[in-house]
């Protein structure tokens, strides 16, 4: 897989994603939602409030266990507070993961449990093989600086892009 990326528009096209991972504030929680488009998650003040701890001014991951929210939204959220270890998931990259993992045995789950396995055990498994599989590809790739954020977080960011790329293809 090849990871030319214009990746200033790239950045441009994702900033209420990065202005979340740079300052972690109740603005920037609502607009990262947005960004995302979040079908049961909407910025509705009473999901924002409920998912946005102002004592620790991050997300709430008890809440985020307890509401009715689809794998995507559920993965989405634990990835914001945790972006290292939860990769974002879509039907896209989940996509680009059973065409590339041989070795993953795919099967069309009735019960939405049996697919966030998948996602925990699965996903999760392969972004993280797949990341340090391509890390020198990964490294040559120039990063621009933005404000508070990590530099991890922008690498696998840029290797979700491109899984994301390669299921929509």
């Amino acid at each position: 897989m090849n990871f030319e990326i214009v990746i200033w528009a790239f950045i441009f096209s994702d900033y209420d994603y990065f202005k979340w991972f740079g300052e972690r504030t109740r603005g920037n929680l609502i607009r990262v939602i947005k960004w995302k488009r979040l079908r049961r998650a909407k910025p509705t003040p009473e999901n924002i409030d409920a998912l946005w701890n102002e004592n620790n001014h991050d997300i709430d991951e008890n809440e985020t266990e307890r509401r009715p929210f689809s794998i995507v939204t559920r993965a989405f959220l634990f990835h914001l507070k945790w972006p290292i270890e939860y990769p974002i998931l879509d039907s896209n990259t989940f996509k680009a993961m059973r065409i590339l993992d041989e070795n993953y045995n795919y099967q069309r789950h009735a019960n939405i449990t049996n697919w966030e396995q998948d996602y925990m055990r699965g996903y999760r498994q392969f972004f993280q093989e797949f990341y340090q599989d391509h890390q020198e590809e990964i490294n040559n790739i120039e990063i621009p600086h933005i404000n508070g954020v990590n530099k991890e977080i922008i690498k696998r960011k840029i290797l979700d892009r491109a899984l994301w790329a390669y299921g929509r293809s």
